[in-house]
């Protein structure tokens, strides 16, 4: 039998090339030594760009912190019920010559009114007041803000929230220092901005559109209170580095020219470039050689390949030899027919996949605002779903005088339960357009449509709770839906888990199981203060990577502050600690929380 002679092996092929490698090592080292240089040159650029910035912001804040200990000083001798000030105050202002103007706001209801005001020869027009109500307005949920004045350079606002016997006020200090100014601007080849994280810029000549929706995406949403970035604007690429003043959610943001920084690097390329250039030409006259005998060997590949990348997966190369390009060539054949079939599946799960992001924004539709304040009511609510679509499902409307808060968990998760969470938002639509129905009325029609929808397959928990503004009552009702919480305004400080009321005494079937099954009421009294906490099952049944529950007492522990604040920051705390217990472990079940308060203040007026 004759042996099949076999050819040289591409690895020997490969091994005559490399014997130019002291050359190409050369070329490398330069190429490295040059990389080396410019990176080294960027994180210079990068450390001196980020301590400079910081240095600003530091600075920003010691200066706000100055003047805000100014505000505390006048306010201290300010009396908002006389809307007088002592002449201690007086002479403190006098005294102090960046301090040009000091007012005191009182809500009307529908705008700020003035009814103090002390300055140095200072006019306000009427495009600076307006500015002014819109910085307040920013204040009075916030409780501080800081705002550049158009009318008065450099100039800018301090306002504080501040409360004294039962009413709120605003107070605002005007104040003219140009140091803070003259921070921003353009200086050794780095141009500086001060921006709001929600008002966008604040001092500085933006000439970078872009600038703003860049800050908005990378920086103000992010964890992080400093840092440095890479960012292109106007086809230019600038080195951005940010860091966060302590007050105000100002930022100091600084722009370097990343072109202007590596010139040095440009320099020592273009040597480079020129040292190496006359190393591969001698290099590139043995490769010819070298290659003309490889790349001849690979030509039937190649343009096979490029079949391949026209999309004809039916391409075929001949198997001429036994080296390593025969046994690439055979790869090649089998991976064509791998890649057909695979093609094929690819299409069937993209299609799925756009059908489920489909799904999921039509069910992202369903929910209300995440907060509204309905008269003396205040609610937040938030609902994240365990996988692209969820069961849970809340909501919550005003018909006439009242207040319904609706909120429901069907069986399991994914697209099966959010079709039955659809069907319910649309029986609910119907439901708000029916005369003084009761929650155990809407919980009979809910039942028939749901029943009627799911065959009896699928199961929803759900509880209706309605607020009479009049009479000051709550009328509720349960289909086996965990009962929320109710915290009376007689509890002060920080709750205790007996305090902690749950909704139960009436409690009927579960939607979907029978469709003639009756839902009953229950009528409370509820109270100024009254605070009510609605959520699903999913919430307490959060695992910790080590699979431990997060359980009630946790659940209920998480909501500690909820005298002390509002009722958004009660929610986004909650969920805060539930993310930290949980870390990265996936949820089991859909998770939904809503806190809801009756307004002492609204409620009075």
């Amino acid at each position: 039998m004759e042996t099949e002679k076999k050819s040289l092996s591409i690895k020997n092929k490969i091994l005559i090339v490399l014997s130019t490698l002291p050359i190409v090592s050369i070329a490398l080292i330069v190429v490295m030594a040059t990389n080396l240089f410019k990176d080294d040159k960027l994180a210079y650029v990068y450390d001196t760009a980020l301590s400079s910035t910081r240095a600003k912001a530091s600075t920003v804040d010691s200066q706000i912190n100055g003047y805000i200990q100014s505000l505390k000083a006048i306010n201290s001798n300010f009396d908002p019920n006389a809307q007088s000030i002592s002449n201690n105050g007086r002479s403190y202002f006098s005294a102090e010559a960046d301090l040009k103007a000091f007012m005191n706001y009182q809500w009307n209801g529908e705008a700020f009114t003035e009814g103090f005001k002390i300055s140095k020869d200072l006019t306000f027009g009427e495009a600076e007041t307006k500015r002014l109500q819109t910085l307040m307005q920013e204040a009075w949920y916030k409780g501080f803000t800081i705002g550049v004045s158009k009318e008065h350079p450099m100039h800018f606002y301090l306002i504080a929230k501040a409360e004294s016997n039962g009413q709120t006020n605003m107070s605002v200090l005007l104040v003219e220092n140009t140091n803070f100014f003259s921070l921003f601007g353009e200086s050794s080849g780095a141009k500086s901005y001060l921006f709001h994280a929600m008002r966008g810029l604040v001092v500085g000549d933006l000439d970078h559109k872009k600038l703003p929706t860049y800050l908005n995406t990378n920086v103000f949403n992010n964890e992080f209170h400093e840092g440095t970035k890479e960012a292109e604007f106007d086809d230019l690429t600038y080195l951005t580095s940010y860091s966060k003043v302590g007050k105000g959610s100002l930022y100091v943001v600084s722009l370097v020219d990343k072109e202007q920084a590596l010139s040095a690097v440009r320099t020592l390329m273009r040597r480079s470039i020129i040292f190496t250039s006359l190393i591969l030409c001698f290099l590139l006259i043995i490769g010819v050689f070298a290659a003309n005998t490889l790349t001849k060997a690979l030509r039937g590949l190649a343009d096979a390949t490029s079949k391949v990348m026209d999309g004809d997966f039916s391409v075929r190369v001949e198997q001429k030899n036994n080296d390593e390009i025969g046994t690439l060539a055979r790869s090649f054949n089998k991976m064509t027919e791998e890649v057909s079939r695979l093609m094929e599946k690819t299409a069937q799960n993209a299609r799925m996949e756009a059908e489920l992001q489909t799904a999921q924004t039509v069910q992202d539709t369903l929910f209300p605002k995440s907060d509204a304040h309905i008269g003396p009511i205040i609610i937040y609510g938030d609902s994240v779903p365990a996988s692209e679509c969820g069961g849970d499902w809340w909501h919550y409307s005003q018909v006439g005088n009242k207040v319904y808060l609706w909120i429901g968990d069907a069986t399991g998760h994914g697209v099966p339960a959010a079709l039955l969470t659809s069907a319910a938002r649309a029986v609910a639509s119907v439901i708000e357009g029916i005369d003084d129905v009761t929650p155990g009325r809407a919980l009979s029609i809910l039942n028939k449509a749901i029943y009627s929808t799911s065959k009896g397959e699928m199961m929803m928990t759900f509880f209706i709770a309605c607020i009479d503004l009049d009479k000051n009552t709550m009328t509720y009702s349960n289909a086996s839906h965990d009962p929320p919480f109710f915290l009376s305004h007689e509890v002060e400080g920080k709750p205790k888990r007996r305090d902690y009321f749950p909704l139960m005494e009436i409690n009927n079937p579960r939607l979907g199981e029978n469709p003639d099954s009756e839902y009953g009421d229950f009528e409370m009294d509820i109270a100024q203060g009254d605070k009510i906490v609605f959520y699903t099952d999913g919430i307490v049944d959060v695992k910790s990577p080590e699979g431990e529950l997060w359980g009630e007492r946790r659940f209920l522990k998480s909501l500690s502050a909820i005298n002390s604040q509002h009722v958004d920051a009660t929610v986004t705390s909650v969920f805060q600690e539930l993310n930290d217990f949980r870390q990265e472990t996936p949820l089991d079940d859909d998770v939904t929380l809503i806190v809801v308060e009756f307004d002492k203040e609204k409620s009075a007026a």
